[in-house]
């Protein structure tokens, strides 16, 4: 086989397996919901939604971390260099970690919560 048709193969089979993972999910949820219950499946899919959205906002980080980290032990950047990038990282990391958990102001009031109120009936 030759190499642009091993290319087309490996799209197609790629292409082919991401359709089947989500044909597989989609199919999955009614037995989710049998097993789980609508609440803690509501909670699964909240913390997927949490950890996906980590990952789009991640901007590559991961992925430049680890090609600094190989420059840096092939001899080819400095340690300097590479302490300047982690600092900057760091930093990155955690204002968007600080904007990702503000809280969002209501228009509404709401009555305070009351942590006890369910030993108390």
């Amino acid at each position: 086989m030759s190499k642009p048709d091993s290319l087309r193969r490996n799209i197609a089979v790629n292409y082919a397996s991401q359709v089947y993972v989500a044909l597989i999910g989609i199919a999955m949820v009614p037995l989710y919901l049998k097993y789980m219950g609508i609440e803690a499946y509501g909670l699964v899919g909240f913390f997927a939604m949490v950890q996906a959205w980590s990952q789009v906002l991640d901007f590559g980080l991961s992925q430049t971390l680890g090609r600094e980290a190989a420059k840096f032990n092939a001899g080819v950047t400095a340690a300097g260099s590479l302490n300047m990038f982690l600092q900057g990282s760091i930093a990155a990391a955690c204002s968007v970690s600080s904007v990702r958990s503000a809280p969002i102001p209501s228009r509404r009031r709401s009555p305070p919560c009351d942590p006890w109120r369910w030993f108390r009936s």
